[in-house]
């Protein structure tokens, strides 16, 4: 996981629980590529934006959430990634299922060709 801080000290409360929100995401999504947190501090609105960028094989997700406390901040982003990513799955899933019916509605409507049938 590859973590960017801009004006933010973190605790190592607040290390273990990345940690182990990110474990829990590897742990259910295991075809991840890569996960990236931003975490910044807005001086001017006193809240913590908090970014989580999820890498796939051919997707990248994203998931943003602002909060005056950053362990808010962090579990709802999470909570919002894991959900992105859930109907991500369910999508992928869904698309599977309808691609391999399709296939075997065409094999039975087009006829095969095969080399010994043909007689010249």
């Amino acid at each position: 996981m590859i973590k960017n801080l801009q004006r933010v000290a973190i605790t190592e409360q607040t290390q273990s629980l990345l940690d182990q929100q990110c474990q829990q995401l590897w742990d259910k999504f295991p075809n991840l590529v890569d996960v990236e947190s931003n975490i910044k501090f807005h001086q001017g609105f006193g809240d913590y934006e908090v970014t989580l960028k999820a890498t796939l094989p051919l997707q990248t997700i994203c998931a943003v959430r602002n909060d005056r406390q950053l362990d808010e901040a962090l579990s709802d982003v999470f909570a919002a990634l894991h959900h992105k990513l859930t109907k991500y799955q369910d999508k992928q899933r869904a698309k599977r299922f309808w691609v391999g019916k399709l296939k075997v509605a065409l094999g039975r409507l087009l006829p095969t060709r095969q080399s010994g049938s043909i007689k010249s």
